[in-house]
């Protein structure tokens, strides 16, 4: 601020500008998105909620779930690392149901995917893996698009004194058919692709841009989505966990893991975080053969394409009793999921332009569960 005149120059002009404009006079512009309004209680989305990749924090403001235009108070200071996620679109907050208050995340999402997790809350069988749903709110949007919505989810990580996540994405293809009609090149794509794979690009595309298509194909086709059915997006190890002093490090890079070995790679250096890695990862096989075997018996996962679906991954790195004790496996990200007439097998390949909408999801699985069944066997009961 300028205190006074300085080389001649008067000072600056501001006891007559309007709170409507900046302080070069010029008038603000209103912001498209509401939850980014800075209001009474300033709304603030972060992508580390999702996956926890927190402390746990003292008592925060809270809602009662199902009030009539109860909103979840959100927390107004941003997390500083997260595994994956988008970093506009998640925040922590807690949630009371009569007594009790639940730690939640809230998820800025689509109608689609907050109808999904309605759905799997009557799943019996699903139930058991996916983040527990408590409220739901319709946003709606300034700009005159289509509302938003924000569901509260169970934060499966505030139990974790030292929570280790690991994001695994699902599925042969990560993209719908009906995104492959958007054939408009952009350059923020071609930017994320020279970051994987540069030699990819052509001339022409570097000058113009590359269409969602094509980098979604190439993204699956430098990784290990297309040959495991599975890829790991995101890891983060607590730093206040008991490390071993042998413990591998984290691949740098995980765009970069193309290869099984890679992957192989991740995975020891996700288990072996712990102090008792073979029990983590005993303990994980179980979960997922378990969550395996709901998905085969549910007739709802039948009729419905379930594409870039994810698995997350959580134990509390406190001590290796914890981490054992504390192995827990999600079913996340339903935004691309769709009901389809005829049922699928999920393991079929997929064809292009026939209708098809088989999408690898047991690939994945399979995949999975067959490499920790190779670096250890299951508990037994």
């Amino acid at each position: 601020r300028f205190k006074g005149p300085a080389r001649g120059r008067p000072p600056r002009p501001t006891a007559h500008r309007s709170p409507a404009c900046d302080r070069r006079g010029l008038r603000r512009q209103p912001l498209a998105n509401p939850l980014r309004r800075r209001a009474k209680h300033r709304l603030l989305f972060d992508p580390e909620a999702l996956l926890g990749l927190h402390p746990w924090l003292p008592p925060m403001p809270e809602t009662t779930a199902g009030a009539p235009g109860a909103v979840p108070m959100l927390r107004t200071r941003a997390l500083s690392t997260f595994a994956s996620g988008h970093m506009d679109l998640f925040s922590r907050s807690t949630i009371t149901e009569g007594e009790i208050t639940h730690a939640v995340v809230t998820k800025l999402t689509c109608g689609t995917e907050a109808g999904v997790y309605r759905d799997l809350m009557e799943e019996p069988d699903l139930r058991p893996f996916i983040a527990r749903l408590y409220d739901t709110q319709v946003v709606p949007v300034a700009s005159g698009g289509e509302d938003k919505v924000t569901v509260s989810l169970e934060d499966v990580t505030a139990p974790c004194t030292a929570p280790c996540v690991m994001d695994i994405k699902l599925g042969t293809r990560t993209y719908l058919e009906s995104e492959t009609k958007q054939d408009t090149p952009r350059h923020d794509l071609l930017r994320k692709l020279l970051e994987f794979a540069p030699a990819e690009a052509t001339d022409r595309e570097r000058e113009e841009g590359i269409t969602k298509l094509r980098y979604m194909h190439l993204r699956d086709l430098n990784s290990t989505s297309a040959s495991c059915g599975f890829r790991v997006d995101g890891i983060h190890l607590s730093q206040r966990r008991a490390m071993p002093p042998d413990a591998p490090d984290v691949p740098p890079n995980l765009r970069g893991l193309r290869t099984e070995a890679h992957v192989d790679e991740a995975l020891r250096a996700f288990f072996e975080a712990s102090s008792d890695g073979a029990g983590v990862r005993a303990a994980f096989l179980a979960k997922l053969v378990a969550l395996r075997d709901a998905m085969q018996r549910s007739p709802w996962l039948a009729r419905h394409e379930c594409i870039a679906t994810s698995l997350l991954l959580v134990f509390d790195g406190a001590s290796a009793e914890a981490a054992v004790a504390s192995v827990d496996v999600r079913w996340i990200d339903f935004t691309k999921v769709r009901e389809v007439k005829e049922p699928l097998t999920h393991r079929a390949p997929w064809e292009p332009r026939t209708g098809s909408h088989e999408d690898g999801l047991f690939v994945g699985i399979d995949r999975l569960i067959s490499k920790l069944e190779v670096q250890g066997p299951a508990p037994q009961d």
